[in-house]
């Protein structure tokens, strides 16, 4: 005796795409706000960060109180680390403006050492290089000029890569959105079992 099994074709699918369309909603408007308010976005990343310090804070406090299994300085050391997490946390809450430019300056530095040092990396492997050495140092040069741009006005460095944030999380949202709005799911066929069809439930 045969039996017919239907495999719905939806279930994980439309799951699959409604998590597609959501995320592509988010992005867009994460993106659309960074473009249009760049200021306010980047006070509220810096409000997120200082919370999560406040928060980790707290745990390391928490821990070294509560622990026995430490240490003495270990529990020191963590007391001391928590105590610092909150402090700057509580800082950067007090006066977000201030905190952001700060966050912003510190980054833009951390940018520009990091190209930098890409740049003169890229310029020690010229030797190596066989058929791509012209890249190279174009890239190597741009690398570091970009690099010293950004050490000396290392705000104005995190403003423009926090403007491309926002572009391309707008066409990243609009593409998966298009991705969810296009999805269609195929028709799986029916499967065949052989053996006895399912007893039905007693009651």
């Amino acid at each position: 005796v045969t039996s017919a099994v239907v495999e719905s074709p939806h279930g994980i699918g439309d799951a699959l795409r409604g998590a597609i369309g959501l995320g592509g909603v988010l992005a867009f408007t994460v993106g659309l706000l960074v473009l249009l308010w760049p200021g306010r976005s980047a006070m509220v990343v810096t409000a997120i960060v200082a919370v999560y310090l406040v928060v980790a804070g707290l745990g390391y406090v928490v821990a070294a109180l509560g622990s026995r299994a430490r240490s003495g300085w270990g529990r020191v050391g963590h007391l001391l680390l928590g105590v610092l997490y909150v402090l700057a946390g509580g800082f950067a809450l007090s006066d977000l403006s201030a905190a952001t430019a700060s966050l912003a300056t510190l980054l833009g530095l951390v940018v520009g050492v990091v190209w930098v040092v890409e740049g003169v990396v890229a310029l020690t492997t010229l030797p190596m290089m066989t058929g791509s050495k012209a890249w190279t140092a174009v890239f190597a040069v741009l690398s570091i000029v970009a690099g010293v741009l950004a050490l000396l006005s290392p705000v104005w460095a995190v403003a423009t890569l926090w403007w491309l944030v926002g572009v391309v999380l707008v066409v990243l949202g609009v593409v998966q959105i298009g991705r969810a709005l296009a999805w269609r799911v195929e028709p799986r066929p029916v499967r065949t079992t052989f053996g006895p069809p399912a007893p039905f439930p007693r009651r």
